[in-house]
């Protein structure tokens, strides 16, 4: 599902109608339930956000009156529960149970991502890249009134990667937003120092590298 996201036209996923939305659905899974513990992330990709339940069931009684997680956000999650083609998922600050995938619609609402912290030099290697305000896909992602441009210098201190497809966003630090460093299966930006060849690969392989000096990058409002 994410992979067809990816592959999608950018200006159907960063301003036009399409991309990673609720409008993706999940292929139904098997009956039964299964709970297992542990520390994932999940991004809310729903354009409306989503609400926290006060229990794993999709019911009157189980909804509630906290704060919505909004599109873009990442959770933290420590318990995760199947049931059926759901996984609900507990949010580890104890705000409740969101899910998945939509025990009513089959709607996907987070994708599991894979949080990494540091320090990260690249270069930009399209004619124009769009600075989004969130790591975020669809009509909704809108952007920031950056622009970057051929061989501009940035440094990201934050890669997030949805584990299914092909690329990861990057949080940006001397540039106020985020940006994609794979669209329509083109390379958006390379490791500072690195060739177009030597990071060709799936975003896994731009994962080391050494951070090395940066140049401010280029602005331009839209």
């Amino acid at each position: 599902m994410l992979k067809k996201a990816f592959s999608l036209p950018l200006a159907s996923r960063i301003s036009g109608g399409g991309g990673l939305s609720p409008s993706i659905r999940a292929d139904a899974g098997d009956g039964g339930e299964a709970e297992e513990h542990g520390c994932w992330h999940y991004l809310v990709t729903d354009s409306s956000g989503i609400r926290p339940r006060v229990d794993s069931c999709y019911s009157k009684e189980s909804k509630s009156n906290g704060p919505r997680f909004t599109a873009g956000s990442i959770v933290q999650v420590s318990r995760r529960r199947r049931s059926g083609w759901t996984r609900w998922l507990e949010v580890s600050t104890g705000a409740g149970w969101l899910f998945d995938v939509s025990p009513k619609d089959r709607k996907v609402r987070l994708v599991e991502v894979e949080v990494q912290h540091g320090e990260w030099a690249y270069e930009v290697c399209v004619d124009q890249l769009v600075v989004m305000p969130r790591p975020q896909l669809g009509s909704h992602a809108g952007s920031t009134s950056t622009l970057l441009r051929t061989g501009d210098e940035v440094k990201a201190v934050e890669r997030v990667r949805p584990l299914l497809g092909r690329g990861a966003f990057l949080r940006l630090s001397d540039v106020e937003g985020w940006v994609l460093d794979f669209i329509d299966g083109q390379q958006t930006v390379r490791m500072h120092g690195t060739s177009l060849e030597e990071t060709a690969g799936p975003s896994q392989q731009l994962l080391n590298g050494p951070p090395s000096p940066l140049r401010r990058a280029s602005t331009e409002v839209l």
